[in-house]
């Protein structure tokens, strides 16, 4: 969902310079973890994943950085179950990690002290905003634009002021990319088209809901050799299809791919098949991350919004089944929903 943070992995990372050693530690908690759980370190740049595990409920990473660069931290009792994350500037110094469920905590050094500094005040002013606009959605009345701005305006002016005070504050830094990446799609939103948006977005969530037959979408160029695709070739052929949209910069997504690959490996050519669909994404990004992932499976990318407004998406990943006929069989399901729902639907197959 976009409610959930959205980081944009593009940094460059140098190789170590023998002479400037910039030792880090990551050193932290994670809410609700066992000793044993493993606990990784995604830095994008870097081809290898560091791992540690919970030990008396903490955990501790070290390295050498020769430039500050974004890292993501995730939380699982195996590398196909991650229940948590973290964003976390990897930079010199001794960094200390509250990961929980409803909002981690990263501070020590300078630029994690100013990050989370800042997602303190932005943070309940979104919220203020997102609740108010959910009102106003799931109000049975026509509210008009004038009520609507009456409402939202007051609240989108309060969080406008606060965002760009935290840019022009880090102007060329770090700290600006990430809060661009982080709420810039929230700064400046068109409330009265956006709720109208929202009750028909809800509409096609009811439209697209469990039972209902797939609607079909065409991208020109969605092919990874830039041909016309469509959802309808490869859903409703007589298999399970189980459909994710995804995007390169979104890090629960690429979080999301270990699960995915666990049912592809166990269920391929057992009437089932995975298919992937790149929203809100830019090509070249989405045929890197493609290949870094190492993904198998069938691709459409290019998609835009077109997929996202036709399945009344909010937020990415999501994750749909569809069943051979062309229904949906399951939607909104993640980490070890999904081999858990492959299980009960694909194992009770009569046997041919």
């Amino acid at each position: 969902m976009k409610k959930i943070l959205l980081l944009t992995m593009v940094v460059a990372f140098a190789a170590c310079n023998k002479t400037v050693q910039n030792n880090y530690v990551i050193a932290g908690t994670a809410e609700g973890s066992n000793d044993g759980d493993t606990i990784y370190l995604a830095i994008p740049t870097r081809t290898r994943i560091d791992t540690t595990t919970i030990t008396d409920g903490k955990f501790k990473f070290k390295g050498v950085v020769d430039s500050i660069t974004y890292g993501y931290l995730m939380l699982g009792s195996s590398e196909d179950e991650l229940e948590m994350s973290a964003i976390v500037l990897v930079e010199k110094g001794n960094i200390t990690v509250q990961m929980r469920q409803k909002g981690s905590r990263v501070s020590g050094t300078e630029n994690n002290d100013k990050l989370y500094a800042i997602t303190d005040k932005l943070n309940p002013l979104k919220m203020k905003i997102r609740e108010a606009s959910q009102k106003l959605i799931e109000n049975k009345s026509n509210v008009d634009e004038k009520t609507i701005l009456a409402i939202m305006q007051p609240l989108t002016d309060e969080y406008n002021a606060a965002f760009e005070k935290a840019i022009n504050e880090n102007k060329n830094s770090i700290i600006e990319d990430m809060i661009k990446a982080i709420y810039g799609k929230e700064n400046s939103v068109d409330y009265p088209t956006t709720i109208k948006e929202s009750r028909k977005r809800k509409i096609e969530q009811q439209n697209t809901a469990i039972g209902k037959m797939f609607a079909d979408f065409t991208i020109e160029n969605g092919t990874l050799d830039g041909k016309k695709v469509s959802l309808s070739n490869y859903v409703g052929k007589g298999k399970y299809i189980l459909v994710d949209f995804w995007a390169s910069w979104c890090g629960p997504c690429r979080a999301e791919i270990p699960n995915i690959k666990k049912a592809y490996e166990k269920y391929k050519g057992k009437n089932f098949d995975v298919l992937s669909v790149a929203v809100w994404d830019e090509r070249n990004a989405t045929l890197k991350a493609i290949k870094e992932e190492k993904l198998q499976w069938n691709q459409i990318i290019d998609g835009g919004d077109i997929p996202t407004e036709i399945y009344g998406i909010e937020g990415i990943p999501t994750i749909i089944l569809f069943a051979p006929d062309g229904t949906v069989a399951a939607r909104d399901i993640r980490g070890e929903e999904i081999s858990q729902t492959l299980m009960d639907i694909l194992e009770k197959q009569p046997k041919k």
